[in-house]
């Protein structure tokens, strides 16, 4: 009975192994995160080269595919190398531009919350509404003003239009 409990894990673990190669190769996250573990091995065998050839790549598939998160840590290990290398003045700007470029990917992620959770609560006053018409009218108020102030607030806002356009919110009432 104790090797059939063995065997079965065994199962599960080359199963999970086995699934988890097959999506690495169509999954952005899957390929971004072998980029980093390849990076970070090329660093620590200090292939500096080879390392920033592989971040690049991770880099354009991050902004490519809009895996913003994963480009701020890009961007800390393309950081790291220039700290590494450092000599001149050169380095003092390219660190700079990857710190500007850091903030900006940071602002974007907090108004991506700000949206996700205006989203959710929308979607809470939408089931609401069918039981208390009159507060959710209220609410929606309130949400709709949260939407015009995201929008005046970012500087692209297309990207907002996008993802949760006005008509979601005339579309509830």
């Amino acid at each position: 009975k104790n090797q059939i409990a063995v065997i079965k894990n065994y199962l599960y673990n080359l199963i999970l192994k086995s699934l988890r190669n097959y999506y690495s190769e169509s999954s952005a996250d899957f390929i971004l995160n072998n980029f980093l573990l390849e990076a970070e091995i090329l660093f620590e065998r200090e292939m500096i080269e080879q390392c920033e050839k592989i971040l690049d790549k991770a880099m354009h598939l991050a902004l490519h595919s809009e895996k913003f998160s994963l480009l701020i840590e890009i961007y800390n290990r393309k950081e790291r190398i220039l700290y590494l290398q450092y000599t001149h003045e050169i380095h003092d700007k390219q660190i700079c531009e990857l710190q500007r470029k850091k903030q900006i990917i940071a602002n974007k992620l907090a108004h991506f919350s700000k949206l996700i959770t205006l989203g959710n609560e929308v979607f809470s006053v939408y089931k609401i509404k069918s039981v208390n018409r009159d507060s959710s009218n209220t609410n929606l108020a309130i949400l709709e003003g949260r939407y015009n102030e995201l929008i005046n607030e970012n500087e692209n806002n297309e990207d907002i239009k996008s993802i949760f356009s006005q008509n979601h919110i005339h579309y509830i009432r």
